[in-house]
């Protein structure tokens, strides 16, 4: 890039090279022949000008050349690790895995500390085969979402679903019986303190529906083994055992395992709706009701429910900051 000097510079080697000088060029100017006027601007004043825009045209693209190569768009890779985004090195691309990846209908979440797979055309079985820092852990299914009522065994048609960085999406078209569109998303989650002991799935369910007014019902399930079974009231209370707890008004439920793991499972409380426990039998059951009210045209609803896998005793303590975390977050306004 030509600087202002060297332009300077440049435009004087000019008329030195001509050897005309400042005096005598306007002293020409002064002859009053017409003739004498036009052969002096067709041999040296057209051509000095047409130099100096010369020069100047090219310092003027050096300058824009400069610029545009600090801003110009790159064509760079970038992988987002817990909240950096990092560029995609050579060794980094034999190593970086996507979160979820997604084979016919059945989607995989693989982590380093964490692996679940959920059939998307059965989102009602939930979550299954979780293994957190290799430790099977007893669950039947976790965050079963569950479109319709009557329950049905039928898949979810019209399906489509994408990945994107921690989230896994699928959204439902109308389905028999069902006036409601859905979409599902499923977040891979860290704690706050991002220890890799603790670490989770958010699911934001949207319904919306083409009819004047339609039902919405939307319920999340669980079923698991665990040896104790704590709940958390919406007024901030602990219950310590399965036969305290109620059967309407709880928005948390905290599991401990045998093998020393834990499970927490929190409803939005402004989405918690109603809640039933069944502890007879082999597991142990229960249901979140999560939405159950008319939506009109145009409206859209979600809810949220999260689910937390700990390979460590979580306490009650540790509990409740995820559940106010929770509680105080907002709503996202899309998925």
């Amino acid at each position: 890039m030509k600087s202002i000097s060297t332009t300077a510079d440049d435009i004087y080697s000019f008329f030195s090279l001509l050897k005309l000088d400042i005096a005598i060029l306007f002293a020409i100017i002064k002859v009053d022949s017409i003739a004498t006027r036009r052969l002096f601007f067709e041999a040296a004043v057209f051509p000095a000008i047409a130099f100096i825009l010369k020069i100047l045209a090219s310092a003027v693209k050096s300058q824009w050349q400069l610029a545009s190569s600090l801003f110009r768009p790159r064509r760079v890779t970038l992988v987002s690790r817990r909240g950096l985004f990092l560029p995609i090195t050579q060794n980094s691309i034999l190593t970086y895995h996507p979160m979820w990846t997604i084979q016919s209908t059945t989607a995989h979440l693989q982590i380093a500390n964490l692996t679940a797979k959920i059939d998307l055309a059965f989102p009602n079985r939930g979550l299954s085969d979780v293994n957190l820092n290799s430790i099977n852990l007893p669950l039947a299914h976790t965050l079963a979402m569950q479109l319709r009522k009557p329950p049905s065994g039928e898949p979810e048609r019209k399906l489509t679903a994408y990945t994107r960085e921690r989230d896994l999406i699928a959204t439902y078209g109308k389905q028999a019986n069902q006036e409601n569109h859905a979409e599902i998303m499923w977040r891979y989650m860290t704690s706050p303190n991002d220890t890799q002991s603790t670490v989770g799935v958010e699911v934001v369910a949207t319904l919306q529906t083409d009819e004047l007014y339609q039902p919405a019902i939307l319920t999340s399930q669980t079923a698991l083994t665990a040896d104790n079974i704590s709940t958390y009231s919406p007024e901030g209370t602990w219950l310590n055992s399965e036969a305290d707890a109620p059967t309407a008004n709880a928005i948390a439920i905290l599991c401990h395992f045998s093998n020393g793991a834990s499970y927490l499972e929190i409803a939005h409380p402004m989405d918690a709706q109603g809640f039933t426990l069944n502890c007879s039998g082999e597991s142990t059951r229960w249901e979140f009701l999560l939405l159950d009210q008319e939506i009109e045209k145009g409206v859209i609803r979600r809810a949220r429910i999260q689910g937390w896998w700990c390979s460590e005793f979580l306490t009650r303590g540790a509990a409740s900051e995820l559940i106010a975390n929770l509680s105080n977050s907002p709503l996202p306004l899309t998925t």
